[in-house]
């Protein structure tokens, strides 16, 4: 008898540092390998695509003028900032959960360039207070995104 070759398992499929095990519909009938893998990472793709997408509202909404009552306020500047860093960091760990400190280093670069691009128009200005506030921010968002993970796994057990 022949060994059986990984690639010849249709229900196993490697992707990056994990094995991922997907069980066929039909188990007489093996699973495409394009839909196997399309199903494996959709949840990874989406995650990765509404984190993209918060990033840009977060920045259109950073250089946006400031005009009254035309964008979302939650009372005060530092709280907008806070809370539009904790739902990157929240975001970010869901779509890339094993790059924890490269996404917060990115994002504290983020919010340092949106710092210095508010400080070319006409309506914003740059203050170090912000890039605290987004520090502080991604401190929440993780530890929530932490929180959601361990109740996942302890669900889960």
């Amino acid at each position: 008898a022949a060994p059986i070759l990984l690639a010849q398992i249709p229900s196993l499929q490697t992707s990056g540092h994990c094995v991922r095990t997907t069980a066929p519909a039909n188990p007489t009938k093996p699973m495409n390998p394009e839909n196997q893998i399309a199903s494996t990472t959709r949840t990874e793709q989406f995650t990765r695509w509404m984190f993209w997408a918060a990033a840009i509202v977060v920045l259109a909404l950073a250089l946006a003028p400031m005009q009254p009552r035309s964008m979302p306020d939650f009372g005060s500047d530092k709280i907008n900032h806070c809370l539009a860093f904790a739902t990157l960091a929240l975001l970010g760990r869901a779509a890339y959960p094993r790059h924890l400190l490269a996404l917060l280093a990115g994002l504290m670069a983020y919010g340092g360039l949106i710092e210095i691009l508010q400080s070319f128009t006409a309506t914003r200005n740059a203050e170090w207070g912000d890039l605290l506030a987004d520090a502080a921010g991604l401190g929440v968002g993780t530890l929530f995104a932490g929180f959601v993970r361990w109740s996942m796994a302890r669900r889960a057990a």
